[in-house]
């Protein structure tokens, strides 16, 4: 089962033993806890055997981060280009060094479905990642949620949904402080007048994109081994 291996006040939580990662629930989704550059930090179980990678549980952290917070310094984002490859796709993977390395030597890269063609935004690769956003589909979005004025209007075809996400208030995501800011997904969408940007979650858990001025927070996601014994789990 899962249990703490952490040292020190974090080893004073209860844990739930005999639970496998794989067995948690994800509609409502369970909580753990793991060490983050040597503060716990929850997050959130949504997915067993994520976009077909068998054994694979997905986990979001809890609270977005802000700019500042998840943008490594020096690294270059830009609105208008693919994630793969981006300053965003650099972002996400340099997050894993603030987890325990014990942790981090288990988020292994799995088989993610991301777009691969600034003009064609419906065409999609799979690419080995091991930290990234949801996609608009796994964040539970529907054509008819798409926002207006953009292309494509239908859904990109970039992993499978996930049931937490079917309604607008479990989409919803506060910073440590609970305040509600929309935040960014992988795929983008082009406007009617010609420029790309990156689709996000709304305060209000609804879709729309980065075009505009309202500051915008980043859930990083990756998974985790279903089934291991590694005791770095706190279980809530």
């Amino acid at each position: 089962g899962y249990q703490t291996a952490l040292e020190g006040a974090t080893a004073r939580a209860t844990p739930r033993a005999g639970i496998r990662l794989g067995d948690m629930s994800t509609n409502p989704p369970a909580k753990v806890a793991l060490n983050e550059s040597g503060v716990i930090q929850r997050f959130k179980v949504l997915a067993h055997d994520f976009d077909g990678n068998i054994g694979r549980t997905l986990v979001m952290r809890e609270y977005s981060m802000a700019e500042g917070d998840f943008i490594p310094p020096g690294t270059s984002v830009k609105d208008d280009g693919l994630f793969i490859g981006g300053g965003y796709d650099i972002s996400c993977n340099a997050y894993l060094d603030r987890l325990q390395a014990e942790i981090s030597a288990q988020v292994t890269p799995i088989s993610l479905p991301c777009q691969n063609n600034l003009n064609n935004l419906s065409s999609v690769g799979t690419y080995q990642q091991r930290a990234f956003f949801l996609s608009l589909r796994e964040a539970g979005a529907v054509d008819s949620a798409l926002p207006s004025g953009y292309t494509p209007t239908q859904i990109i075809p970039a992993g499978d949904s996930i049931p937490y996400f079917s309604t607008p208030q479990n989409r919803v995501l506060t910073n440590s402080n609970g305040t509600a800011y929309k935040y960014m997904l992988r795929d983008l969408l082009k406007s009617s007048d010609g420029y790309r940007y990156f689709s996000v979650v709304t305060p209000n858990g609804a879709f729309n994109t980065t075009n505009g001025r309202e500051e915008v927070y980043y859930a990083v996601c990756f998974t985790l081994p279903s089934d291991t014994s590694k005791k770095i789990y706190i279980i809530f």
